[in-house]
């Protein structure tokens, strides 16, 4: 203990109280030497910052959490960023600042993943993929494609420069078919519970997928968009994504 101690003073351990008991960190040498100089309030500062990980924190809970005044905490964050400490992000999800610790790259539910430039749905990279997952498939010889072919088709193609993922092209292939674009291959969800089946539906990876022969819109329970929309996590009431602003939503409740 005398030891772990010593390490903890010399700033080459840190140590965090999580929900299933204490976490030690191995800090590296330059971090070390960051923390040396820094105050008690400081480093308690960037202790809590450091311990919020990937999601980060916003400014209201870490003045709770520090129990700090707005002047003060202001000041200590100032600090820890110009020492590059910390840095802050912009959520996607909340549209609110949050801090990280300086070397943690942020969650994707945080940044919005690859639909994001910034804080702006990047609604060019979506039509880009939309278009062409659609031509893909109405191409290929068996006239059905996969997520995981429309990905390949992407990576090899060069057409973005994005790192896609397969769930990425999945969500995309499900956008195409709540358009009526596109048609999942798939058996056919009894009456049974239908709710209960609908809301359990997600884009999936190994899904086939056929251009649509109608182009009608699917209307019911299973093509309710908010059950198996890619970006629910940053829809919320009166944000930058709303169920007032979701042109799917429109649509769906039109017909």
């Amino acid at each position: 203990m005398a030891l772990i101690n010593k390490l903890l003073n010399q700033h080459i351990l840190s140590i965090y109280r999580t929900a299933t008991g204490i976490l030690y960190k191995l800090n590296s040498q330059e971090e070390a030497k960051k923390m040396a100089n820094l105050r008690n309030d400081d480093l308690n500062v960037y202790q809590v910052i450091r311990a919020a990980g990937n999601v980060g924190i916003w400014i209201k809970d870490l003045r709770w959490k520090t129990g700090m005044i707005n002047t003060a905490l202001g000041k200590i964050i100032k600090t820890l960023e110009s020492k590059k400490l910390i840095k802050s992000v912009k959520s996607a999800e909340t549209n609110r600042k949050v801090y990280l610790a300086y070397d943690i790259e942020a969650a994707a539910e945080v940044t919005g993943g690859i639909w994001y430039d910034g804080s702006t749905f990047d609604q060019e990279l979506f039509n880009v993929l939309y278009n062409n997952s659609i031509r893909f498939i109405e191409h290929q010889p068996t006239g059905s494609a996969t997520a995981v072919d429309v990905s390949n088709f992407f990576r090899q193609s060069g057409l973005v420069s994005t790192n896609l993922g397969t769930g990425d092209i999945a969500a995309v292939l499900h956008a195409a078919a709540l358009d009526g674009k596109l048609e999942p291959i798939a058996r056919q969800i009894k009456n049974v519970d239908r709710l209960e089946g609908a809301l359990s539906i997600k884009p999936s990876n190994t899904r086939q997928y056929k251009v649509s022969n109608t182009g009608v819109p699917r209307t019911d329970l299973a093509s309710v968009p908010c059950a198996s929309c890619p970006i629910s996590k940053q829809c919320s009431d009166g944000g930058t994504i709303s169920p007032q602003s979701c042109s799917y939503l429109k649509e769906w409740m039109e017909f």
